[in-house]
């Protein structure tokens, strides 16, 4: 169940990358026949988009009577924030037991340090940090990455003001997020979560 494999499966695939071609590698590389997504009006967006549920949590309700894994996502998010989400939440399906969010405790003690932002984080939180790399990474293939930021710093560079805007239309991703897919962070997160240099 490696991110890498995953990541590799994906690069041969087309710019827009449908969640449910996340999904079905996920699941296939967990050895899982499903996992359910639900949109919850529980959530507040501006704090939290979306979270994800193991069979073994059996703290929260849903999974107890589903017995499977599940992916809340905020009501009322575009297309593209969500399938964003999705993704990132299926990112967890492959974390290792130490960075499992089990329990209510947990999950609020990622928030504080989210929002915290005090540099000393548990391995859950860590894996926040993660999955959203990782997700970027399984939502845009190598060389269409490389592609894109081309034309995005041309564009940049003659002042074209909607350039994330049009980029992030043309990726299906937040357009508040086309800075951080095209960043050297991006290549050096990349880089450490696969345990390699990221190529063509």
């Amino acid at each position: 169940m490696s991110y890498a494999q995953l990541y590799d499966a994906i690069q041969g695939h087309d710019i827009y990358i449908e969640r449910n071609i996340v999904r079905d590698h996920v699941l296939s590389l967990k050895k899982a026949d499903r996992v359910t997504v639900m949109r919850t009006k529980r959530f507040t967006p501006a704090i939290c988009r979306g979270m994800y549920l193991s069979p073994s949590n059996k703290s929260h309700p849903f999974t107890v009577v589903a017995g499977k894994h599940a992916i809340l996502v905020a009501h009322g998010l575009n297309q593209c924030w969500e399938r964003l989400i999705v993704v990132k939440e299926l990112m967890h399906l492959l974390d290792g037991a130490s960075e499992a969010l089990d329990t209510g405790e947990q999950f609020d003690r990622v928030l504080s340090e989210i929002v915290v932002n005090s540099g000393s984080v548990c391995a859950q939180t860590r894996s926040e940090f993660k999955a959203f790399w990782k997700a970027l990474g399984v939502l845009v293939p190598e060389a269409k990455r490389l592609k894109l930021r081309a034309d995005w710093l041309k564009a940049k560079k003659e002042g074209v003001l909607s350039a994330d805007i049009d980029i992030a239309h043309k990726l299906k991703i937040p357009a508040t997020y086309i800075p951080s897919l095209f960043s050297d962070q991006y290549s050096r997160q990349l880089s450490s979560i696969l345990n390699r240099k990221i190529s063509v």
